[in-house]
């Protein structure tokens, strides 16, 4: 029984770093921030940065739906390139980076979405999502199509998270920006689930035995 109790001990105190979770819905972003380069308030994340807008472009664009207000991003690459970087700092080495956003078209084009994020280290990982379509999430659907991918994990440090257009491409929007990330299993958590392992064995061995 002594031995039961010890594997059970072991295997519940064999748990892993914390996952960690930052989101924004970009509904306390302004327009002007976007212009202007600089978004202060981006829910979880620290703080946010964009490029290439200028005067008279849409950064930011709000609808109404039924249960009140929606602000979207908006990214268009027809004249000139733009980017939406979000800013975030992990706490820990991640096994994994995964990120999910809502995109839809903002002029009945099909595009396509570049996601980039880069960090500590030269961490540098890129995946470009398309298919959120023609007519999908004009302003009878702001919201468009749910995309999601995984990096793989980077150290502990700053990072960013970046979207952009591709090259032609009249408009798409943004909105629902996670990043979460897969914790990878502290070293003290191994030794106690190896330790678990192998009292698990030596009980089996025991019982096979008597």
């Amino acid at each position: 029984m002594n031995k039961k109790l010890i594997v059970s001990a072991a295997l519940l105190a064999s748990g892993v770093a914390s996952a960690q979770t930052f989101f924004t819905n970009f509904d306390n972003v302004t327009s002007a921030q976007v212009l202007a380069g600089a978004m202060p308030s981006v829910g979880g994340f620290a703080s946010g940065t964009s490029t290439g807008y200028l005067a008279g472009d849409i950064g930011a664009q709000e609808f109404t739906t039924v249960s009140g207000k929606d602000r979207v991003i908006v990214i268009s690459n027809l004249t000139n390139p733009k980017t939406v970087s979000l800013l975030f700092t992990l706490t820990a080495a991640a096994a994994s980076i995964n990120y999910s956003f809502w995109v839809s078209s903002n002029a009945n084009t099909n595009g396509s979405a570049i996601v980039q994020v880069t960090g500590i280290g030269g961490y540098t990982q890129t995946a470009t999502e398309t298919g959120f379509g023609t007519s999908i999430g004009q302003n009878a659907n702001p919201s468009g199509i749910l995309h999601s991918g995984s990096f793989a994990g980077g150290i502990a440090g700053n990072y960013a998270i970046t979207f952009s257009n591709a090259t032609g491409n009249q408009g798409m929007r943004i909105d629902d920006v996670t990043v979460f990330t897969t914790p990878v299993p502290e070293p003290t958590s191994l030794a106690l689930m190896l330790a678990g392992i192998g009292a698990v064995g030596f009980v089996v061995a025991r019982r096979r035995s008597a």
